[in-house]
């Protein structure tokens, strides 16, 4: 009798002992649950604050792409009922229209960072490039030209040339009601990087696929601004712009499916760590005059804070 008392005590320990654990089991499982919900939306709600920062980065660049735009048409408008510029460009004489421009061009470059002032013929064929007389003749071949062409009205955007994007603005130019010809100014949009960063934790880089450009008059355009030549730091694309002074990308973020990810829309691809430093990678399509989506704005926005916390 002693013993099977004993063994129900010991059955009725058990049972009891069972059922506490496998209580203590479920509110375990319950917190680690509840705690992985939580962390899940945590990080569902990080990510989605950092496209809005992409997002806002996005529509910094266009505000800003718009202000100038309007800043370069009324300089433009400005200029045209300059007559002296008139009668000096219908002489046709092109050393003497260069020599009589260069001090507005350097003063609309200083003022305004107006990069690219041509003079163009009727027929398409650039005349006179203010910031470049070595070149001339060539047929211009630019949609926002093509389309002042066509309408006979002001035409702008960005356009991609052989290192960088601009943000042309072009007019037709008229002589007592005759057309005669077509001024042309423009700015590179390195400064839309800054002006980025100062607003945000963030840095910039301008990136295009290769297939744009020439290797050779990359590199010569390159050497003459006094700038290293860049072709190989990346395998497909090349960094126009940045607001690191370090000459070091973060190769990771720049592949093309990310490229691909960003011509789309506004995205957050990765995380990445380089330096101490975490960053979130992430990009925004650049779209030219033509409405054709060339380019991405990259963002590098610095979270190691929000990491280590």
């Amino acid at each position: 009798m002693v013993e099977k008392g004993f063994s129900l005590k010991k059955f009725i320990f058990g049972s009891i002992t069972r059922k506490l654990f496998l209580g203590l089991f479920e509110l375990a499982f319950l917190v680690i649950l509840v705690s992985a919900v939580s962390l899940f939306f945590r990080q569902v709600d990080f990510e989605n604050h950092l496209v809005e920062q992409v997002e806002e980065a996005q529509n910094d660049f266009l505000t800003l792409e718009t202000g100038d735009t309007i800043m370069l048409s009324a300089a433009l408008e400005t200029f045209l009922q300059n007559e002296s510029f008139k009668e000096i460009y219908l002489e046709k004489d092109r050393e003497k229209l260069f020599l009589f421009g260069q001090p507005l061009f350097q003063e609309l470059k200083e003022k305004y960072g107006i990069t690219h002032f041509y003079f163009i013929l009727p027929d398409g064929r650039n005349f006179v490039r203010l910031h470049n007389k070595d070149i001339f003749g060539d047929q211009i071949t630019r949609i926002t030209l093509q389309k002042v062409m066509e309408t006979g009205k002001e035409a702008s955007g960005l356009e991609l040339g052989k290192t960088a994007f601009a943000l042309r603005v072009v007019k037709p130019y008229y002589d007592e009601g005759q057309l005669i010809g077509y001024v042309e100014f423009g700015q590179e949009i390195g400064h839309f990087l800054h002006a980025l960063k100062e607003n945000s934790n963030s840095q910039f880089y301008i990136i295009v696929e290769k297939k744009y450009f020439n290797h050779e008059d990359w590199s010569s355009v390159r050497e003459s601004a006094g700038l290293q030549d860049n072709w190989d730091d990346l395998p497909a694309h090349l960094i126009l712009s940045t607001t690191l002074l370090s000459s070091e990308p973060l190769e990771s973020c720049f592949v093309s499916e990310n490229v691909a990810a960003a011509e789309k829309k506004a995205s957050i691809f990765k995380q990445v760590s380089k330096g101490g430093k975490s960053f979130a990678c992430g990009g925004f399509p650049i779209t030219d005059a033509g409405g054709n989506k060339v380019g991405v704005v990259f963002s590098l926005i610095d979270i190691t804070e929000t990491v280590n916390f």
